[in-house]
């Protein structure tokens, strides 16, 4: 039986979709508002950017932006104190390797301004031919966040340790997140021995049962809580005392926790 042989219509229908198809990825990538470029062995210099490339990078036009390569637009040493060139060959070799590779990066602009950036390299393979597609997004606003939630987590550490009265909070799963020295002091314990722990961890049993039954109740009826109870010290010297708890909540309304002081300090009985 003869082979059917594809009509000249049919054959600009398969061309007019692949061009349909090729135009529309490349929209998606000369339009994204992320950077984008893409790279070539050996030299691995960029051979396509699109406009977020050049705008995060200060370079004026893509046939400047084509001169360079990834260690161009990097500062000499990665903040390890690893040399740029070398690291970044490294992190092209793991992207070749496993098709993926995503990482932190310090890069520099043109004008010497570095800046944290988070990098995606993805290999793409067409019949011999092979190159890498990489996504850089501009990190700085988020390490600024970080590095003030760090301050102010230091803050509230310091503060919480000038209190002379036992303090913590835990999670709704009853394990402690934080607690201040005069809590430490008073079980006897290290902070990185308490935090992640739970009541059953550092009381008796019996008043372990008690302060979890409490918290439980307060997280079915959220708000403030006040009980006297018993509490055991370091030494074993068993304490009256009287406990304020109250709820702290996530940003979407869910309760997140307990945070606890008590009202006096521990008198023997």
């Amino acid at each position: 039986m003869p082979k059917k042989r594809k009509s000249a219509h049919g054959v600009t229908d398969a061309a007019d979709r692949l061009y349909e198809r090729e135009e529309r990825f490349r929209q998606i990538f000369e339009n994204s508002h992320e950077a984008m470029m893409e790279m070539t062995p050996p030299s691995w210099c960029f051979v396509d950017a699109n406009r977020a490339a050049l705008r995060l990078f200060g370079v004026a036009s893509k046939a400047q932006f084509l001169q360079l390569t990834p260690w161009v637009l990097s500062p000499e040493r990665q903040p390890d104190g690893g040399l740029s060139s070398e690291k970044a060959r490294e992190m092209i070799e793991n992207a070749l390797d496993f098709g993926s590779h995503f990482f932190e990066w310090q890069h520099q602009r043109l004008n010497g301004e570095s800046f944290p950036a988070e990098v995606r390299l993805t290999r793409i393979r067409v019949n011999e031919q092979v190159w890498l597609h990489a996504t850089v997004r501009d990190n700085s606003k988020r390490q600024q966040t970080k590095q003030t939630l760090l301050e102010h987590a230091s803050f509230l550490g310091t503060l919480l340790d000038t209190v002379p009265i036992p303090l913590f909070y835990k999670d709704t799963a009853g394990r402690y997140l934080g607690i201040n020295q005069g809590f430490a002091v008073l079980t006897g314990r290290a902070r990185n021995e308490l935090i992640g722990k739970s009541v059953f961890d550092i009381a008796p049993h019996e008043l372990a049962e008690i302060y979890h039954a409490k918290d439980c109740a307060l997280f079915l009826n959220p708000g403030a809580q006040e009980y006297e109870t018993k509490l055991q010290d370091a030494q074993g010297v068993m304490h009256e005392v009287r406990y304020h708890n109250a709820t702290f909540r996530h940003a979407d309304g869910r309760v997140a926790g307990l945070d606890h002081r008590s009202g006096q300090n521990p008198v023997t009985e």
